[in-house]
């Protein structure tokens, strides 16, 4: 009876090992991000799995991107990729024209367009900068425009400012910049914008 009762205990401990194990294998931190590709005919990036890709053919092949997190919250706040419910976190690319990019910076100065951005089009939209940072896409200079959190939940918010080395043709418009918006209440925000930097290769 003695070693029965022995075996019986070391079976329960090992299956109950062997379970938990197979939970924590199955359960990835919050944190952990998987990335899909981007590809338009302007550029590609690495964008999280987890966004659904929320643009019509004719608008990616316009050079344009919209990744939005869809999905609900659990009583502990973990945010839940169901693919409805709300929208959590977004990463767009927006094409902005060579008249425009003209008008705003006559040099094409990628300093110029940045200030006018700042005096204009994020203070016009309601939106505070916090601080801003230089980097490259592929080589390009671009600034990295870190902005007050839209709500309190907001963990990054930043827009990526980019003028492209060539222009760029979508249709019948000339691109001369692009405008990357990256916005989360996840606290992975800084995994996905550097993904998204290192990933980047222009066409």
């Amino acid at each position: 009876m003695s070693l029965s009762v022995v075996l019986v205990i070391a079976l329960v401990a090992y299956f109950a090992s062997t379970r938990n194990g197979s939970t924590d294998a199955q359960s990835p931190s919050r944190d952990t991000v998987e990335f899909q590709n981007m590809s338009t005919p302007c550029y590609e990036f690495d964008g999280p799995s987890n966004f659904i890709n929320n643009l019509s053919d004719d608008r990616i092949a316009a050079c344009f991107t919209k990744l939005q997190l869809w999905g609900e919250k659990t009583e502990d706040g973990q945010i839940l990729p169901t693919g409805a419910g709300e929208v959590f976190g977004t990463v767009n690319v927006e094409a902005v024209s060579t008249e425009f990019v003209d008008e705003s910076a006559p040099d094409g100065d990628l300093a110029d367009f940045q200030a006018f951005l700042e005096s204009d089009y994020l203070l016009e939209s309601g939106q505070s900068i916090t601080d801003t940072m230089a980097t490259t896409l592929d080589g390009t200079p671009a600034i990295v425009t870190y902005l007050v959190p839209n709500s309190d939940l907001t963990q990054l918010r930043v827009v990526i400012t980019v003028m492209p080395q060539r222009s760029h043709s979508a249709g019948d418009q000339e691109i001369g910049a692009f405008l990357i918006t990256v916005s989360t209440e996840e606290s992975n925000g800084e995994q996905i914008l550097d993904r998204l930097v290192e990933s980047w290769t222009w066409k």
